[in-house]
């Protein structure tokens, strides 16, 4: 004779477990976003120790040369061979670039760079471009720093959003 009651199976069914997938994707893509800009945000960390460490190397070479250097180049003592080449900085997350004032200075005490700025920029194809709040950070010879969002020009910084910038990007 066949029991008239169906036994209890035991396990989950097919919505019980769908229900567990699609929670476990809604933490999981919640928890990667996270962890990406956590990791966005220390790697700036790059950024303003190579600005400061060029902005020192400066310093060091206006003492002995009377001029601040014209180039990254120069101011690192690279070859020559060296001129065309991106300067990463040391974990390759940003590029590092320069200009000096006035224009057309060479560095030599007959015709002296009275200041500078040193920029990094994400570098292309790096993680830190998804850093749009903090795309570029700056530092100039009287140790001012700032920073720009993907799309913006330091040009047009007003005060606030300088101050903004300093305290969001090197603070």
């Amino acid at each position: 004779m066949r029991p008239a009651a169906r036994l209890h199976a035991a396990g989950f069914s097919l919505l019980e477990l769908m229900v567990v997938v699609v929670i476990l994707s809604i933490l999981a893509v919640v928890g990667y976003s996270t962890y990406v800009r956590q990791v966005v945000k220390s790697n700036r960390a790059e950024a303003r120790i190579a600005l400061l460490a060029e902005a020192a190397r400066q310093e060091r070479y206006r003492s002995e040369h009377l001029s601040y250097a014209s180039d990254l180049i120069t101011l690192r003592g690279l070859p020559d061979s060296a001129r065309g080449r991106p300067l990463l900085t040391e974990r390759g997350h940003y590029v590092l670039s320069m200009r000096v004032t006035p224009d057309g200075c060479d560095g030599t005490a007959a015709n002296p760079c009275d200041g500078f700025e040193v920029i990094a920029t994400a570098a292309p194809g790096d993680i830190q471009q998804r850093d749009e709040a903090c795309y570029a950070l700056r530092i100039n010879q009287a140790g001012q720093q700032d920073a720009i969002r993907k799309g913006q020009s330091f040009d047009s910084l007003t005060p606030d959003q300088r101050l903004d910038a300093m305290h969001r990007c090197w603070g």
